[in-house]
This record gives C-alpha cells, sequence and structure tokens, in this order.
C-alpha cells in the first residue's frame, strides 16, 4: 500500500484483548509503523489474556516507536503482555520496538515460539527493543524469552535489549529453554531493578548462531530476599555450550548474591570480566547443587576478573548455610566427584 496506509500513529486505544493486532505479513507485503499511541487494558470477565500490541506470524518490517501501553486497567490476569512476538521471522533487527513505555502487565516484552497462539511457532521469534520503558506488576518479569516445551519446531527465540529501563517486578529479564540451543540474546547498557533477579538463565546452551552478552547493566535489587530466597542481581544456571557467554562492565547493588551460577560450563570458558559489585552479602557465588530442585549435581568452570567488590552487607539468620560475607564463594555438595568446581580469580578488588 501507500506509506500513508502503513503507519498507525497517535490514536487512544482501549481494548479488551490486543490494542494493536500486526499478524500474517510475508512476501511483499509493506512494513507496518505503530507509533505514539496510547493503549489501555479494558477489563472483562470473558477475556483470560491481554496484549497491548502483538506482533505475530512476520517475515516483513515491524516498527513501534513511542507507544504507551497500561495493563492496570485489568483486575486479575495472568497473561497480560505489553508486546508479544511470535513466529517472527529473522534477522533480529527486522522487528524493532524503540522508545514510549509498558507499565501494569505481568510480562512488558513476551518472546516466544508457542505461547502468542497457542501453536507452534516455525519461525521463532526475533526482534530488537530499546529505550523502552518497562514497569510490570509486583510479581512480574520485565522481558521473558521462552521456549515452550508444547514447541513442536522448537524455533529460536531471540532478543536484543539495550538502553531500556526496567523496574518494579519480580525478575528483570528471563531465558527459559527446555531444547538446547534455542533462547538467546544480548542484553546491554540496560537500567534493571527488581525484587528478585535481575538477569535469570533458567537454561541455555550457546553457539555460533546462539550468543549471550549481558554487559554494561546497572542492576539493582531492591532486597536480599525475595520471600525465603535470596536474591540474585545476575543468575547463571545451567549454561552451556561451543561459545562463551560475555558478561562484563555490569554495576551490580544490592541483591544477596551479585552472580549466582550453577552448572557454568561453556567452551571456550565464561568470564565474569569487570564492573562493580556493592551492598551485597556475597559478590560471585558458585555452587554445585542446583539451587531450584536441590537434586542434581553439576561441574563449573569459569574466571572471574577485574570485578570491584565492596560495602558487604546483610544478616539472615534464617539461611544459615550461607549466611556470612563473602567476595567470592564456592560450595559444593553430595557424592558426585564429577560435579567439581573449576573457578580461576585474577586481578578483583
Amino acid at each position: 500500500g501507500a506509506p500513508g496506509s502503513q503507519v498507525i500513529s497517535g490514536n487512544t486505544i482501549e481494548a479488551r484483548r490486543t490494542g494493536i493486532f500486526h499478524n500474517l505479513h510475508y512476501g511483499t507485503a509493506s512494513p507496518m509503523t505503530f507509533s505514539n499511541n496510547t493503549i489501555d487494558a479494558l477489563a472483562n470477565a470473558n477475556e483470560t489474556r491481554w496484549d497491548g500490541i502483538a506482533l505475530s506470524s512476520l517475515a516483513v518490517p515491524s516498527i513501534s516507536t513511542n507507544n504507551t501501553i497500561d495493563g492496570n486497567g485489568i483486575a486479575a490476569s495472568n497473561l497480560s503482555k505489553g508486546y508479544e512476538i511470535w513466529n517472527v521471522a529473522a534477522p533480529i533487527t527486522n522487528s524493532t520496538i524503540t522508545g514510549g513505555s509498558v507499565s501494569g502487565v505481568d510480562i512488558g516484552v513476551f518472546a516466544n515460539n508457542y505461547d502468542g497462539y497457542s501453536s507452534d511457532a516455525p519461525d521463532g521469534s526475533y526482534a530488537t527493543i530499546s529505550g523502552v520503558t518497562i514497569t510490570p506488576s509486583i510479581t512480574g518479569v520485565g522481558v521473558r524469552i521462552y521456549d515452550n516445551a508444547l514447541a513442536t519446531s522448537h524455533a529460536p527465540v531471540r532478543l536484543d535489549l539495550s538502553g531500556c529501563t526496567i523496574s518494579g517486578g519480580l525478575e528483570g529479564v528471563k531465558f527459559e529453554e527446555t531444547q538446547a540451543g534455542t533462547v538467546g540474546g544480548t542484553i546491554n547498557n540496560n537500567n534493571i531493578s527488581a525484587s528478585g533477579i535481575g538477569v535469570n538463565v533458567n537454561s541455555m546452551v550457546t553457539s555460533v548462531s546462539n550468543v549471550f552478552s549481558v554487559t554494561n547493566n546497572t542492576i539493582n535489587i531492591t532486597g536480599q530476599t525475595a520471600g525465603a530466597n535470596p536474591t540474585s542481581a545476575v543468575f547463571l544456571r545451567q549454561l552451556t555450550g561451543t561459545t562463551a557467554a560475555t558478561i562484563s562492565g555490569n554495576t551490580i547493588t544490592g541483591p544477596f548474591y551479585g552472580y549466582l551460577a550453577y552448572n557454568l560450563n561453556t567452551t571456550p570458558v565464561t568470564e565474569i570480566d569487570g564492573g562493580t559489585i556493592s551492598g551485597v552479602l556475597q559478590g560471585v557465588a558458585f555452587i554445585n547443587i542446583d539451587p531450584i530442585t536441590f537434586t542434581a549435581y553439576a561441574p563449573s568452570t569459569a574466571t572471574v576478573k577485574n570485578v570491584t567488590m565492596s560495602g558487604f552487607t546483610g544478616n539472615h539468620p534464617s539461611l544459615p548455610n550461607n549466611n556470612f560475607h563473602a567476595g567470592v564463594y564456592t560450595f559444593t555438595s553430595g557424592s558426585n566427584t564429577a560435579a567439581t568446581l573449576n573457578v580461576t580469580l585474577r586481578d578483583l578488588n
């Protein structure tokens, strides 16, 4: 169509299910731009989910700029999202979300390969997110990158996140995969504040085509426990693969753990390099027991270098096994002799 019909801009939208739905654009379809729209959620007892803007089944550019999305109008929902990204084809720069804000939702930006349409997404989900202010609900997640077990193709889910401000939720950014090598992305130059975990890698396998980086972010955790659980700025669980993750230059304040790692095993070895950690109980912790299941054991190999740590604080007598201050903490348990920790420390302050 003509350029004038390729833009949806400057509107005020109140919707009970989806504010804007960009769907089924392939081949020679024109790119679409959604800019400066205000989208509010409208409560309705017949609805079980809500999307501010849904991007689905796309292979042409989709450009979202400076939209204001507010999900607070929904009284109760476990499925409200600011942006939902499903079956959006590579490259990662094809679909972009820039500026604006998302508030009052369960997930600020949700990239997935099944949930968006309750069916498999053979093209996966790719997008670049920059400069967005995201304020999820108190138990919510700012950005979620998710490989659903119900997906049949387990197509890649990849996001590039930079320059965003995320605050108010339980977790800032969360990666989850059920099939190796499915989720990945870059988390760089963001301001992240959360009550539980800043960047949560639940499981990830890296490769040349699936890189992962967490660099130059400012991460503040608002307390050292979330309920009965210790908090962490960066949680690296089951991070393995054939390329090293890039983790460098992050400024961390406030959690129980600055970095917590279990089964961190990449080749080459991943390095936690530079940055600062302050106001924590423990700066960098490596453990050989899965902190989620407490039944599995695995080794880790990593390097920690050039990190400045200071201002250790906190006292948690309800957690006697790890209630002490430490710059770098390693803990092994169990009878699995292969579940060893090989951690190299260099030039720490």
